[in-house]
């Protein structure tokens, strides 16, 4: 064969133009799909759709560019040259595909060593030299992104993150790790990776991705130095979906994570003694399941918590840790949130921490079961006594938050501000610490502190329930009214909420504003609750309300049905504001004694200013 003259026709065709604009408008495109899509947060497989696309175009466009020219009439097929080529078609149209193979090839080597698409089964490591021995070690986990291209696992992608949180939360060299309930928030407003380093006052910032591929997740990890806005560290880690894999995989995540963060800290600091909560990987996934759902806190989320934690025990029986998560489920489903009959729920959970106790013999389950039982004896058993001597013996910092609610409802107000200070100063983005400062502000007396806390932290936590419900309680004491109609939007419009502390408030909300319709409705639907005996204390609530709206004859008499009913909220009728009217009379007085709070009740005198005018 000529290869001369067969190069001269490549000429005449002008293949070697077109090779050559190719790969610099594939070289262009490709760029800015590595550059431009990961700022919108754009999932990697459009990214490896577009390079797949460029790869499988070229050699279409050679073939194109062989059959075709472009001229100033249009698009017309080349004529062929007798004189340039040879005969021998059969070797030529081999040739052809030689070439084109080969430079296909060569695009597709060029385009994968830049943009590596493909799963490795080993990671790899991409670091920056940093002077570690000024770093202070405090971080962030964020929610990883779900790049899976299915919104349904979310849960998987909250889990790992979750799971490595609670990891270096072990790590005691560590200065400072927040939670990752406390994080959640930032999944969805618009603020770069230093906006949040500075807000939650931390260092480093772990953010990152996973995919999941049939029976393969790829987890894609990068930490961010707050102080220098630059990524310290970034590594890719590939295995198979199954609950052994995922655990080492989230436990290679922290090693790494902790030896980038200072070399103080070395390698046998990382020790995880953990047991792996199962071998089924089925009941793992229903686990993590039960855990997104529980986070969000609402009504709806704790009833599919349930389900999803019971799913998770009915095909593991040793699972200790969806025991736990199913039995402060089911006590939170009869505390305030209004999905079980109180008594069913106390029931629920007092078994399920039983058996913990019974399966377990590591001492931190041991020692949460004794917290859970104790918490429970208090909400649902009124057991003051237990509460008391709890008290006065000490409680462990794990219990900062109960120790608080028990100062406040024994009316030991300046011992509960210290206390909540305390909690609240070693977690500041810690939503319902804040809210605990803002009650233990108010009854202490200080209400322009308390509002002043609700007011700065609003925005912060404008999606946490459970601020949500406190801010949208104390700011109707306070008589901020904007501000408790304010929260109880963002409450329906998150989380479509109808307990019974929520519509008390949406009704004395409308109540001042004059609404009375809506008011009406309300208060039908938290009397319904009452007659179906739901939980959350709507025999409380409507005493309250009757409270509000001067009615005390009524007060008195939803009172006494609250105390029938045993609703978990009577451990606040010492120093509820709006009953402060009805604590002379007798009636008042013997449902307080036979409640048995340890304290003598409150007079008015000495109580928190009535602030509802």
């Amino acid at each position: 064969m000529d290869f001369k003259s067969y190069f001269e026709e490549l000429k005449r065709r002008k293949v070697f133009k077109t090779i050559i604009a190719y790969i610099a408008a594939a070289w262009i495109i490709a760029q800015i799909t590595a550059d431009v899509l990961p700022i919108f947060e754009i999932p990697p497989f459009i990214q490896q759709a577009i390079i797949i696309i460029l790869i499988v175009g070229f050699p279409a466009v050679l073939i194109f560019a062989w059959i075709y020219d472009v001229t100033p009439e249009g698009i017309r097929k080349t004529e062929r040259d007798q004189n340039a080529v040879p005969e021998g078609h059969k070797k030529i149209r081999k040739l052809n595909i030689a070439i084109i193979s080969l430079l296909s090839i060569a695009v597709f080597i060029m385009l994968y060593d830049q943009f590596n698409i493909s799963e490795r089964a080993s990671s790899e490591t991409q670091s920056l030299v940093v002077n570690v021995d000024t770093f202070d070690r405090s971080v962030a986990v964020l929610p990883f992104k779900n790049w899976s291209g299915d919104s349904n696992m979310e849960y998987i992608s909250d889990g790992i993150a979750d799971e490595i949180t609670t990891n270096l939360e072990d790590i005691k060299e560590l200065d400072k790790v927040i939670a990752f309930r406390q994080t959640l928030k930032y999944k969805y407003l618009d603020l770069d990776l230093q906006q949040i380093s500075d807000s939650l006052d931390v260092r480093f910032i772990l953010d990152g991705s996973i995919q999941l591929s049939g029976d393969k997740i790829r987890v894609k990890v990068q930490l961010l130095d707050g102080k220098t806005n630059e990524y310290y560290w970034k590594e890719d880690f590939t295995t198979n979906w199954d609950t052994r894999e995922i655990f080492t995989l989230q436990d290679e995540v922290t090693r790494r994570v902790v030896e980038k963060m200072g070399k103080e800290v070395g390698e046998d600091a990382v020790v995880f003694e953990k047991q792996l909560p199962t071998e089924n990987t089925e009941a793992y996934e229903y686990y993590l399941k039960g855990l997104y759902q529980d986070k969000k806190g609402s009504q709806q989320g704790t009833a599919r918590s349930i389900e999803f934690f019971s799913k998770a025990i009915e095909l593991d029986s040793t699972f200790i840790q969806a025991y736990k998560s199913l039995s402060d489920s089911f006590m939170n489903s009869g505390l305030f949130n209004g999905v079980i009959e109180q008594r069913d729920s106390w029931r629920s959970s007092k078994k399920y921490v039983e058996k913990v106790l019974e399966i377990s013999k590591d001492e931190n389950d041991l020692i949460w079961a004794t917290q859970r039982i104790r918490t429970n004896s208090y909400f649902f058993e009124w057991d003051f006594d237990l509460m008391e001597k709890e008290y006065l013996e000490g409680f462990d910092d794990n219990s900062l938050l109960m120790k608080t609610l028990y100062e406040i409802n024994t009316g030991r107000y300046e011992a509960a501000l210290k206390t909540a200070k305390s909690r609240a100063d070693l977690h500041p983005n810690c939503g319902v610490c804040q809210a605990y400062l803002a009650n233990a502000l108010f009854f202490a007396g200080k209400t322009e502190d308390a509002k002043m806390v609700i007011d700065q932290n609003f925005e912060l936590f404008n999606d946490n329930y459970r601020f949500l419900r406190e801010a949208a309680l104390l700011s109707y004491y306070l008589g901020a009214y904007k501000m408790s109609q304010e929260a109880l939007r963002a409450i329906k419009f998150t989380f479509n909420d109808n307990s019974p502390t929520i519509l008390f408030l949406i009704a004395v909300n409308h109540n001042v504003n004059g609404d009375a319709s809506v008011e009406k409705e309300t208060l039908e639907i938290l009397f319904e609750q009452y007659q179906n005996q739901n939980s959350g204390s709507p025999a409380w609530n409507l005493a309250k309300y009757y409270a509000h709206t001067g009615e005390y004859e009524n007060s008195i008499t939803w009172l006494q049905r609250s105390f029938e009913r045993h609703d978990v909220e009577m451990i606040w009728l010492r120093t509820e504001p709006l009953f402060a009217p009805l604590r002379k009379d007798s009636r008042y007085l013997e449902i307080y004694k036979n409640v048995g709070f340890p304290v003598p009740p409150a007079v008015v005198p000495e109580d928190v200013s009535r602030m509802i005018q």
